[in-house]
């Protein structure tokens, strides 16, 4: 549950819109605090006859109930807003903003309901935080009259609470006197309203995928073995025997080390791992190596050496390493169990205010939930498409009626004709639209072969610093873009204005990411 001490706000009386302002403790930014697992192993309660039922058989049964729910909709949907809660602005107030009714869940499965527009107090919450900032003395920075007040993004989140209400008379026996007291009789399933700042909001979308984890397994250890492969490259290029063995010896110590730590953080699935590395390590230590690096003859060995030659040993190391790459992809594939951090915020809207005046609102940051009904909004065309196709085939289609007629077969046959001709220029279409990407592909230089180019991809999450010394000795002009979110430097509506290389002398533009690195490259001239 969330553990921030913000006010809840009551989805079926709609408390007062300035309730947000009196705040003693409003958050702007989500506070670090611990991550679970979500999975828990849950009681189902059992009942019998002639069982004496008390208050915590009622609650356990309540929240099995509750907690297969709150699973199912974790790990079958996911956080993100369902339907709904569209944040629009006030129309008689500058400061405030309106929460329409709508649906969400938060990471731990717990529905989140508005029943009934809310107005949201933007102005008097941030009034308070300020306050809080000051000292709560009343006082309120002063900003001079010649300088112009800066709009300030601010993101509006919810999170789910309980609020227990209709208190009624509990009748219980002390020393065998009947006392009274006030217990409340229901709970009721309430909301928190905070702003938090930009930065922290864009983390809350982010959550592991299949492609960010298998980008993981190709850069860290890709990125390795083609380390290991310039290095046995350069040895290769070594002449005096003593100097090469050493250096082999020192590369094999090292990928060993590399393989067993690789294999401890990626989930192992080679259970006898350990022991090839043993066999390797036994068959590398039964006679003095014998170097032979000939790319041509890798598995060459004098006689006198056996099995022993560090080549092979090396071999075996390399391959071994390979596979566990493999393996990371593989448990890529497989989806985990994220971890919800709290609090646990659904991102609804990012808000600019300036001078205690809300500016203008984007609700597209949210993160929508895929089910059924966003899937058939989103799609409704083509399905709309498919069902008039399915309903004039099943419906409206009557062949019988082209039975006798033989002016009934011109009027068949031309449909047919028309339906073929349909599928024929829409395959050659994608056909042709398929071979110039290909061409396209081909078309693309390789920069090595040219002086004068270099390739874009080799700038690509490098220091912004190191990537402008690089382009200023190529000759290359360059407009640093503003500072992107994480969102807008890995968005995929970025890939078709990249560029494949850059010649010598253009004009560029660089995208550059939160972290200071270079997200991309856009050739504006040249």
């Amino acid at each position: 549950m969330p553990t921030t001490s913000s006010p809840y706000f009551d989805s079926a009386s709609n408390m007062a819109a300035n309730a947000a302002a009196k705040s003693a403790n409003a958050p702007m930014a989500a506070p670090a605090a611990p991550c679970c697992t979500g999975l828990e192993c849950i009681e189902k309660p059992r009942f019998f006859c002639g069982q004496l039922l008390t208050d915590l058989d009622l609650d356990a049964a309540m929240n099995y109930i509750a907690a297969k729910n709150r699973l199912h909709n974790r790990y079958l949907f996911g956080a993100g807003v369902v339907c709904g809660l569209i944040v629009q602005c006030d129309p008689c107030v500058d400061g405030s903003v309106i929460i329409n009714p709508g649906y969400a869940l938060d990471c731990l499965g717990n529905d989140i309901i508005f029943c009934s527009p809310y107005t949201f107090d933007v102005a008097g919450y941030l009034d308070c935080r300020k306050k809080q900032q000051a000292g709560c003395n009343g006082t309120k920075p002063q900003i001079p009259k010649d300088c112009e007040t800066p709009e300030v993004e601010y993101c509006l989140v919810i999170s789910y609470d309980e609020k227990p209400t209709k208190p009624v008379s509990a009748l219980i026996r002390d020393n065998g006197c009947r006392v009274s007291r006030c217990e409340p009789s229901r709970t009721l399933e309430v909301f928190k309203v905070d702003l938090i700042d930009h930065d922290t909001a864009m983390q809350l979308n982010v959550l592991p995928t299949f492609w960010s984890r298998l980008m993981t397994c190709i850069k860290d250890e890709g990125e390795k073995i083609v380390a290991y492969l310039s290095e046995l490259a350069a040895i290769e290029q070594m002449t005096h025997a003593q100097q090469q063995a050493d250096a082999i010896q020192a590369v094999v110590a090292r990928m060993k080390k590399d393989i067993i730590e690789f294999s401890q953080a990626n989930n192992p699935v080679h259970c006898n791992l350990i022991d090839q590395l043993c066999a390797i390590d036994a068959v590398f230590r039964v006679a003095r190596p014998v170097i032979n690096l000939d790319r041509t003859n890798l598995e060459g060995v004098s006689p006198a050496a056996g099995a022993g030659s560090v080549v092979q040993a090396l071999r075996a190391y390399f391959l071994l390493y390979v596979q566990l790459l493999i393996d990371c992809v593989c448990n890529a594939y497989l989806i985990p169990c994220n971890d919800c951090c709290e609090p646990e915020y659904v991102l609804l809207a990012c808000l600019k205010v300036r001078d205690g005046k809300v500016i203008s609102i984007c609700n597209t940051v949210r993160s929508q939930v895929l089910s059924a009904m966003s899937v058939r909004y989103w799609l409704q065309p083509l399905f709309s498409a498919v069902g008039k196709v399915m309903e004039y085939l099943c419906c409206t289609l009557d062949l019988s009626k082209y039975v006798g007629d033989r002016a009934g077969f011109v009027g068949l046959h031309t449909k047919v004709q028309q339906t073929i001709n349909t599928y024929k220029v829409a395959k050659a279409y994608s056909s042709n639209l398929v071979q110039q990407v290909k061409n396209k592909a081909v078309a693309v230089p390789n920069p090595a072969d040219n002086p004068n180019q270099a390739s874009a991809t080799t700038f690509y999450k490098q220091p912004l610093d190191q990537v402008q010394k690089n382009l200023a000795a190529m000759g290359v002009t360059f407009t640093v873009k503003r500072a992107a979110t994480v969102g807008e430097a890995y968005s995929i509506s970025n890939i078709p204005q990249q560029t494949f290389t850059v010649n010598r002398g253009a004009h560029v533009e660089v995208l550059v990411a939160p972290d200071n690195s270079v997200a991309g490259i856009r050739t504006i001239a040249g």
